[in-house]
């Protein structure tokens, strides 16, 4: 199997971005490699990420870059885009894409889905990387071919298999790969989806189980992409704290912590050694990303939301769906109730 290495992804760029003076990183840095040839994230963004059917390179950032409006300047950039799409530097003759897609660091395929029909993510890898501040995943969308299969380990800039354009709403000069950097929510996303997830509004079956795209969230990785660039990069807890607290939830607690909380235990005010609560507060970036869970001895029979940063802008506040305004207060959603529901669940 055919591997570029990880120092070619960035080595040059490395070479001339390390000053004099520059600290060295740290044994718990996050080193996340581009998952393509294509590093003009470093010098020409218009030239890094792909544009949408409008012709905006803007929606393949990460956050909310798309738009119900159509023209050229929408008022409000209100549709959540979980990763980066990653345009191609590499064509052949009849405009086919040819870049190989790599592995952003060590890691394990942990899934392969070969039928695009079965996924708005088209044909997709996604990989699960141990880093000393704990596990995360990528993800590898719209392939045209994958050449790894589940279960395999993989190292830095090994190949995955082809950019392309399967899926939904894709077309050949619009092909990408479709890159999100995120982390899993339940290892029994399955167990919560035949138990909660329909009756609470999810339709279809669950057609990738733990593996469905909706039992992660993804964060932004092009400054994490940067720094590992630039030879600066962040760790787990410096990536966490460039996020920022939007809303807070209160809910019941359990019999034991949240999957979220065992993952991340220093977001937990009083560690896991303490006594279950009967409630936790929990501080949550504006995509619903758990951030602070803080005991509370208030009761509730289900998630309630306690607090929204009412400074932010329109464009500022739109929290893909977990908030909505009810009788001109804000409360949580179907969506943010499910989100919640899931988040905090402990299996049978």
């Amino acid at each position: 199997m055919k591997r570029i290495a990880a120092p070619a992804l960035a080595g040059i760029l490395l070479t001339l971005t390390a000053g004099a003076g520059e600290s060295p990183a740290k044994d718990d840095a996050v080193r996340l490699y581009f998952p393509t040839t294509n590093h003009h994230l470093l010098d020409d963004e218009e030239q890094f990420y792909q544009a949408t059917i409008e012709k905006r390179s803007f929606g393949g950032h990460y956050g909310f870059v798309r738009s119900t409006e159509s023209g050229p300047n929408p008022h409000y950039y209100n549709i959540f885009h979980m990763g980066l799409d990653i345009r191609p530097v590499q064509r052949d003759a009849n405009s086919e894409p040819l870049d190989p897609v790599l592995a952003a660091a060590d890691g394990r395929v942990a899934y392969v889905n070969n039928d695009p029909s079965k996924s708005n993510y088209g044909r997709y890898v996604k990989l699960f990387h141990q880093f000393p501040g704990g596990e995360v995943c990528t993800t590898y969308g719209h392939l045209s071919r994958v050449t790894v299969s589940a279960g395999q380990n993989v190292k830095a800039g090994e190949r995955l298999g082809i950019m392309g354009y399967t899926g939904p709403g894709i077309n050949k000069e619009r092909a990408h790969v479709h890159f999100e950097f995120g982390f899993r929510t339940l290892p029994d996303y399955a167990g919560w989806y035949d138990k909660y997830g329909v009756k609470m509004g999810l339709e279809g079956k669950n057609l990738h189980g733990e593996y469905n795209g909706m039992n992660y969230i993804g964060i932004d990785s092009a400054p994490i992409l940067i720094a590992t660039a630039k030879g600066r990069p962040l760790t787990m807890k410096q990536i966490f704290g460039n996020l920022h607290p939007v809303l807070r939830v209160r809910v019941p607690a359990g019999k034991d912590f949240f999957y979220w909380q065992k993952c991340w235990p220093w977001m937990v005010v009083g560690g896991l050694q303490q006594k279950q609560p009967r409630s936790w507060e929990i501080d949550c970036d504006r995509m619903g990303i758990p951030l602070k869970f803080t005991p509370s001895d208030v009761a509730v029979s289900g998630p309630e939301l306690i607090w929204f940063d009412n400074s932010l802008t329109t464009q500022e506040a739109f929290t893909r769906g977990i908030v909505e305004k009810r009788n001109g207060q804000r409360v949580l959603a179907k969506t943010g109730l499910r989100w919640f529901s899931q988040l905090t669940y402990l299996g049978d």
